[in-house]
């Protein structure tokens, strides 16, 4: 919510009636929540993630026509470590800024390594599997109608999820 207050009264320069922009939007979600329930919220829940998967594919296919192409835009990717932070590394005499066994934006980590440990831990054991144990998407997948539209559900997620984290990564590019 306050994201969002930050942006509106940035873009319509009404910064000085924030407060007065909190509230207003505040009794906003209260209302919509409340009298729309969880049909309202899953909604709003879809028409926010459709937006990303729009902005997010958009994203994936301007970075690789920017680049001339899927082989040259993974090709840049490659290079991208070499090419953008080498410098700063070389200026400070050391590896700052990466854990033991970074292999580079498109290599998995060393297996052990303080990297992997990282990854492992925070991304795939605790967004991938630890996303799906948080409460507010458990009472989602309980209002589900039917173990059909929970298997339909993990198509659509899965390819919302392909488009999202490959879209992240070939951000880095620019």
């Amino acid at each position: 919510l306050k994201s969002g207050v930050n942006s509106l009264a940035t873009i319509t320069g009404l910064t000085e009636y924030y407060d007065l922009i909190m509230i207003a939007l505040s009794i906003i979600v209260a209302v919509y929540v409340v009298y729309g329930g969880i049909i309202a919220v899953m909604y709003n829940d879809a028409f926010q993630a459709a937006i990303m998967f729009i902005g997010m594919a958009v994203i994936l296919v301007v970075t690789y026509s920017y680049f001339g192409g899927v082989t040259a835009g993974n090709s840049a990717l490659v290079d991208l470590w070499d090419t953008n932070f080498s410098h700063v590394w070389d200026s400070l005499g050391s590896s700052t800024g990466t854990l033991d066994g970074f292999n580079g934006w498109t290599n998995f980590s060393s297996f052990g390594s303080k990297e992997w440990m990282t990854v492992v831990t925070t991304f795939l054991l605790g967004v991938g599997i630890g996303a799906l144990t948080q409460p507010q998407l458990a009472v989602r997948f309980m209002s589900a109608k039917s173990d059909r539209d929970l298997n339909k559900s993990l198509l659509v997620g899965s390819i919302f999820m392909i488009v999202i984290v490959g879209s992240a990564y070939t951000c880095l590019l620019y």
